[in-house]
């Protein structure tokens, strides 16, 4: 009787432990990860936090095997995609039905926090140290992510967080920005190490690496240049979407422009820069080309315009009420005006190649259009350009535009540099969409990485902010502050003739990463086959 009732005194007790030991901490401890990724990205932008962020993860999933890794990962990386990607709920399009979208789009990326979870569980077993297997897989599901068809979204990846950290992320000009996203999760395993095992070697290899590559950073920052510098205006007209929808709203469009453009004129910048979608049909209005042509004069300098191009269809039964015709989006293109050709035909504009899913096509239509309107809303879908191009401004430097978020994808602006060799990048965005939330400010800076990799300034003209030029070196030297607010600004940078290590090689370190783990892989489960012959 004695031993019953001690049985019934100590059986809720030791319940009540199994379940804050084994269920509540270790989420607890994946929620805190999750909390952390989120404050380390705009806004509110604490980049240092990432330093540490993913340790509570890795210690929540320290000695668990794969399916409780799993859904610690999922709910960690779920928490992370939805405080990072918080902004959706704000997008003017957006309706309450969307939530679901969201939801899944939060469960989807979450996946791939969740799978370096169970490869944790995987390689840790492993004669291979985990301070270089553990930062390689998640290298290796970040390529992955970047590269997965219409899901494809290398937005705020964990080397964003450091995009201030000028110094460190030299080094994308060798690995690209999947480098930097190698040293933070080592950092975070050195510290993991170090909390769980008491073991303080990794966290001193994985400190005095970052160190070096610190120090060597900074003496690249603080090295001078002979190069030839440029100046470039971006403009900021911050016109409202429904002032766009009208003649008179264009003609208002215009005038800011001009004003803007006039006024930045006497510092003498080389190039204009006007954001995506700031004029309407410029391949078949002559009166617009001429207008733009009188300004390009007036500035004595180019201009980069963005235009929404558009088609007319026959009515049959897709026309507007009373309607002959059914005028339809067809391309997102750029312009260049120079004050050079008055009277000739204008360049061919460089076209928009990676469109928008869902937003400027519809992925797998024949499913996609069955879906309700509520769902996904019918659009007619854009075309894609399928081509670079190359401008001739000021003394033969050459000019390569991308448009919107084209900028997050490091092999597109690579490709580019490798194959049209441009002094400048410009990037011609229109966030308006987003509102005054931290969107814009997570677009921009994938550019500051696109300047670093391949040595080359880009300057962003967006719509409604923030615009900014970036140097070289991935500072950003002038910029329109704010959000929804007009402005110019005009800055000088420095052109490289130089070609990077990565520029030239491409993403050379994320196929070593792959092949580390792709070892890793084969060796578990040789060691498991072991295993199960010795039993």
């Amino acid at each position: 009787m004695g031993y019953l009732q001690s049985m019934q005194y100590r059986y809720p007790e030791e319940r009540g432990g199994q379940f804050l030991r084994h269920l509540f901490f270790p989420t607890l401890l994946a929620l805190l990860t999750g909390v952390l990724l989120t404050l380390s990205f705009p806004s509110p932008d604490q980049g240092w936090v990432a330093w540490f962020a993913l340790v509570p993860l890795v210690c929540a999933c320290h000695e668990r095997q794969g399916k409780p890794s799993f859904f610690l990962g999922l709910l960690s990386g779920f928490l992370a995609t939805s405080g990072i990607f918080h902004w959706i709920l704000k997008v003017q399009v957006f309706q309450w039905p969307h939530f679901l979208l969201l939801v899944l789009l939060a469960l989807f990326f979450a996946a791939y926090t969740a799978l370096w979870c169970v490869g944790l569980s995987f390689l840790r077993d492993l004669s291979l140290p985990l301070l270089l297997t553990a930062p390689a897989l998640w290298v290796s599901l970040d390529y992955l992510r970047a590269h997965a068809g219409f899901v494809a979204l290398p937005w705020t990846i964990l080397a964003h967080s450091q995009h201030t950290n000028l110094a460190l992320i030299q080094i994308a000009s060798y690995t690209g920005e999947y480098g930097i996203s190698f040293l933070i999760v080592m950092a975070n395993i050195g510290l993991s190490e170090a909390i769980l095992r008491k073991k303080w070697k990794g966290l001193i290899i994985a400190f005095c690496i970052i160190a070096l590559l610190h120090s060597w950073g900074t003496k690249l920052l603080l090295r001078g240049t002979k190069a030839d510098r440029l100046k470039v205006a971006v403009i900021q007209p911050n016109i409202p979407l429904s002032v766009g929808d009208s003649y008179l709203g264009e003609a208002t469009h215009l005038s800011r422009l001009e004003g803007l453009t006039i006024t930045v004129a006497k510092y003498k910048p080389a190039l204009f820069v006007w954001p995506e979608s700031a004029v309407t049909d410029l391949h078949r209005r002559d009166e617009l080309v001429m207008q733009l042509r009188k300004i390009s004069k007036a500035a004595n300098a180019p201009l980069l315009v963005g235009s929404s191009d558009y088609i007319a269809l026959p009515s049959k039964n897709r026309s507007p009420p009373g309607g002959l015709i059914f005028i339809i989006p067809a391309y997102n293109a750029a312009y260049f005006i120079s004050p050079e050709n008055s009277g000739g035909s204008l360049a061919k504009p460089y076209r928009k190649c990676i469109l928008v899913p869902f937003g400027e096509y519809l992925p797998f239509p024949s499913l996609t259009k069955k879906l309700p309107d509520w769902l996904i809303p019918k659009l007619f879908e854009s075309l894609p350009g399928n081509e670079y191009r190359t401008y001739i401004i000021h003394k033969d430097i050459k000019v390569s535009p991308i448009i919107c978020w084209e900028n997050i994808f490091a092999d597109y602006v690579r490709q580019l540099v490798r194959e049209e060799q441009p002094h400048l990048i410009v990037q011609l965005t229109n966030d308006n969409w987003f509102g005054h939330t931290a969107a814009p400010y997570q677009h921009n800076i994938a550019s500051v990485f696109r300047a670093v990799e391949n040595r080359v300034p880009i300057a962003i003209a967006s719509n409604t902010g923030p615009s900014w030029v970036i140097d070289p070196m991935g500072r950003v030297v002038a910029e329109v502050e704010g959000l929804f607010i007009q402005g110019a600004a005009v800055g000088e940078v420095s052109l490289r003739n130089d070609v990077t290590f990565y520029t030239k090689n491409g993403d050379l370190f994320v196929f070593m990463c792959m092949v580390l783990v792709m070892i890793a892989g084969l060796s578990t489960a040789f060691l498991r086959t072991q295993d199960k012959k010795t039993v």
